[in-house]
C-alpha cells in the first residue's frame, strides 16, 4: 500500500490453507471470496501494548471499485517487541462504517485465517455487496479488516520464488531424499531472511497478537471486539493470554490448538480429513448436484490421485492462472482438503460439488482446479499468502530425523489411505524440518487470567481442518469460555446460515451467550 499502487480484489492472493500451512497457497474460504468480484516465555516477556498509539490516517483503499466509505490506514509497529527501537514494519487495516450509526457498538476486528489471510480484502468484498456478515453485525459495528504483518497490504514477506515454486516430496523414502528436503527447506528459509530482513524471523503469532493490540489502541477502543476464523482463533487466544483485561466480545470460530506436539497434530488432523473425505464420498454418490453421482466418487478420487502419482496430469489453465502446469497425486490429495471445507455452495465457493467437478475435469485431462499456485517473483503476494514463515515460527517440527519423519509418514498413509496421510499439519511437519530461523512462538499451553471476560468458541463436529478435539482442549485453557458445538460438516460456522450463526450474532450484537454445552444441528 505504501507505494500507492492499486490492488485488484479479483487477484488479491488468498491464504494458503484452511488454518495455516501446506503447499497449496490457498485457503478455500478466501479463494471463493476472491473469485466472486488465509511460547510461554515470550508471553511472560510482558503485556505492554505495541509502541504505536497513533491515530489512523484514513485514506482511500487501493482496491478498485470499492465505495468511498471503505478507507484504509497504515500503522507502524516494532518488528521485535523485545527490542522495539531496532526496526519497524507496517500493518494495514481498513474500515467499513456501521450501516446503522445510531446503534453503533464500536469496532469489530476481523481476521479470516490463513496464516496469510487478508482481512482488508475480506471487508472490501463486503463493501462491494458480497454478503459476508450478518445484518446485525453489519448494522452495529464498524468492520475492521486486519492484514497481519507480512500479509496483504501490510509490508510483505518475500522469499525466493524459484525455491518456493519447486515441488517437494513430503514423504521421502530414502535418507538422501530426506537430506534434499532439509536442504530445500533451509535454503528457502534463508532466502526469506535475506529478502525480508528481520521480519521473517519475527513473523510469529505472538507478534501478530501484539500488533492487534496496536490496532485496538489506534482505533481508540478500550476493549477489543474480535471475530477470528480458523488460524484467526490462534491470534485471538494468544491475545487473550497477553491482554485479558482488554477483551470485549470475542468469537473464535474453527479453533486451532497451539499446545500439541507435531505427532499429535498430524494424527488428529489427518484423521478428521480422512473422515470428512469419506463423508463427502457418501454425499456425492447420492446428491443431484454432484457430477460424480453414482460413479463411486471415492474410487474416482483415489484412482485419479494414483494416476497422477504415475504420471502428472496437465493443467492447461495454469498458463494464465499462475499455477503449476503439471499436477501430481500429492497435489490432488492436498487440494481436496481445501475443496471440502464448505459443504454448501454460496459465498464460500462451489461447496462439495466443486471437488467432484475438479475430479471430473482432471479425469478428462485438465487438472487446473487441482493445481497449486506459483509465485511469479520473489515479492509475489502468493508467497506472503502462503503463511510459511508463520507456520515454521509457531509449529517448528519436533520430528527432525529421517527415521522419525518416515515413520510418521508411513503411519498416517496406512491409517488414512484415502488422503494418503496428507493434511495441513503433516505438510508443516515436512516443510519446516530444517527451517533455519529461530522459532519465537513454539507450541505451549496458554496461561490465561481467571478474570478474563467470557469468550464464545464455535466448532463443527466434522471439521476437516481444525479438529473438534482441538476446540475442546483450547476450551479448557480459556477460563469462562463457552464452547458452542455445531453438529455437522465443514470448516468454521459463521458462513453457514442457521442456528449456529444466529447464536454467534446474538453474542456479538447483544452479548447473549448460549448455555454451556449447547449443541446445534445447523
Amino acid at each position: 500500500m505504501a507505494d500507492g499502487r492499486p490492488v485488484s480484489l479479483r487477484h488479491q492472493p488468498p491464504p494458503r490453507r484452511p488454518w495455516g500451512g501446506g503447499s497449496r497457497a490457498l485457503a478455500t474460504l478466501t479463494v471463493a471470496l476472491v473469485a466472486l468480484i488465509g511460547c510461554s516465555s515470550a508471553l511472560a516477556a510482558g503485556t505492554a501494548t505495541a509502541a504505536t498509539t497513533e491515530a489512523p490516517a484514513w485514506r482511500a483503499c487501493p482496491y478498485p471499485g470499492v465505495p468511498a466509505a471503505l478507507q484504509c490506514a497504515t500503522l507502524t509497529v516494532p518488528v521485535d517487541y523485545a527490542h522495539p527501537a531496532r526496526a519497524s514494519t507496517h500493518v494495514v487495516i481498513d474500515r467499513l462504517p456501521a450501516a446503522d450509526p445510531a446503534h453503533r457498538l464500536g469496532s469489530l476486528v476481523v481476521d479470516p485465517g490463513g496464516p496469510g489471510g487478508s482481512g482488508t480484502a475480506f471487508v472490501a468484498h463486503e463493501s462491494v455487496g458480497l454478503p459476508i456478515f450478518t445484518s446485525g453485525v453489519r448494522d452495529d459495528y464498524d468492520l475492521i479488516g486486519y492484514d497481519p504483518r507480512g500479509v496483504g497490504l501490510s509490508d510483505p514477506i518475500s522469499c525466493s520464488a524459484a525455491l518456493f515454486n519447486q515441488p517437494i516430496d513430503y514423504f521421502p523414502q530414502t535418507r538422501s531424499a530426506f537430506r534434499r528436503l532439509v536442504a530445500h527447506n533451509r535454503a528457502l528459509g534463508l532466502s526469506c531472511e535475506h529478502d525480508s530482513g528481520p521480519l521473517a524471523a519475527h513473523d510469529d503469532t505472538i507478534s501478530v497478537a501484539r500488533d492487534l493490540d496496536a490496532v485496538r489502541a489506534a482505533l481508540g477502543e478500550r476493549t477489543l471486539n474480535y471475530l477470528g476464523l480458523s488460524y484467526g482463533t490462534e491470534i485471538g487466544s494468544l491475545y487473550a493470554a497477553l491482554f485479558p483485561h482488554r477483551i470485549g466480545r470475542m468469537v473464535l470460530d474453527g479453533n486451532l490448538e497451539h499446545s500439541l506436539n507435531t505427532r499429535a497434530m498430524v494424527l488428529d488432523e489427518s484423521h478428521v480429513y480422512e473422515v470428512e473425505l469419506s463423508r463427502w464420498g457418501t454425499w456425492c454418490d447420492h446428491a443431484k448436484s454432484c457430477s460424480l453421482r453414482g460413479d463411486h466418487p471415492l474410487q474416482a478420487f483415489t484412482r485419479l490421485a494414483a494416476r497422477a502419482d504415475r504420471r502428472p496430469i496437465p493443467a492447461p489453465g495454469c498458463a494464465k492462472a499462475g499455477c503449476r502446469s503439471l499436477v501430481t497425486g500429492q497435489d490432488i490429495r492436498q487440494d481436496a482438503q481445501d475443496l471440502i471445507l464448505f459443504k454448501d455452495a454460496g459465498v464460500t465457493g462451489p461447496g462439495w460439488a466443486g471437488l467432484a467437478t475438479a475430479i471430473r475435469q482432471a479425469q478428462h485431462g485438465n487438472a487446473t482446479k487441482l493445481s497449486p499456485p506459483r509465485a511469479a517473483s520473489d515479492r509475489d503476494p502468493v508467497i506472503a499468502g502462503s503463511g510459511l514463515t508463520v507456520e515454521c515460527q509457531d509449529f517448528p517440527t519436533t520430528i527432525d530425523t529421517f527415521a522419525g519423519l518416515h515413520a510418521l509418514g508411513a503411519l498416517v498413509r496406512s491409517r488414512d489411505p484415502l488422503t494418503g496421510g496428507l493434511s495441513q499439519s503433516y505438510e508443516i511437519a515436512a516443510q519446516c524440518v530444517g527451517w533455519p530461523l529461530t522459532a519465537h512462538n513454539p507450541p505451549h499451553r496458554l496461561h490465561v487470567s481467571s478474570q478474563i471476560p467470557p469468550i464464545l468458541m464455535v466448532n463443527a463436529t466434522h471439521d476437516p481442518s481444525t479438529a473438534y478435539v482441538w476446540a475442546k482442549v483450547l476450551h479448557r485453557q480459556l477460563p469462562h469460555s463457552v464452547l458452542l458445538t455445531r453438529r455437522g460438516d465443514g470448516h468454521t460456522s459463521y458462513f453457514n446460515p442457521g442456528a449456529t450463526r444466529t447464536a454467534i450474532d446474538a453474542f456479538l450484537v447483544n452479548g447473549t451467550l448460549p448455555k454451556p454445552g449447547t449443541v446445534l444441528d445447523n
